[in-house]
């Protein structure tokens, strides 16, 4: 079942694989590609929080674990940065949500009041991140 906390990791992955792919065409040493690390560790942290908040509410954890929690571990432990790049597959799980846009329709207007809460949060962390880059 869809939630506001899935929507909202969901929107957070693929702002975060956006950040990833902004440092490819930024120097190393810069200024911005360090601020850009620092809010990709926060991301990080939502994520890992995301992961042990799921694998503790699944009845099956070893096979949530099998599935596709391996990759969200390792997407989200921020010291290691090849493990960054697997952030990529977290995509699937975006574009798992577009394809049911019609639940995601009927979630947004059944619970109007939890949708606008992850949407301003959401839009808060965007505007934070974009404002001060």
């Amino acid at each position: 079942m869809l939630s506001v906390s899935k929507l909202i990791i969901a929107l957070l992955s693929l702002f975060s694989i956006i950040l990833l792919s902004f440092t490819f065409f930024l120097e190393p040493k810069s200024e911005l590609n360090r601020l850009i690390h620092y809010y990709d560790f926060g991301l990080c942290m939502v994520f890992l929080y995301d992961f042990f908040n799921q694998l503790y509410r699944r009845k099956k954890r070893w096979q949530y674990f099998y599935t596709y929690g391996w990759l969200d571990l390792l997407s989200s432990i921020p010291i290691v940065d090849q493990f960054r790049y697997v952030r990529v597959f977290r995509i699937f799980r975006v574009l798992r949500i577009i394809r049911s846009f019609k639940i995601l329709y009927n979630f947004i207007i059944s619970n109007k009041r939890a949708s606008l809460y992850g949407f301003i949060v959401f839009c808060s962390t965007l505007i934070l991140i974009l404002s001060s880059t």
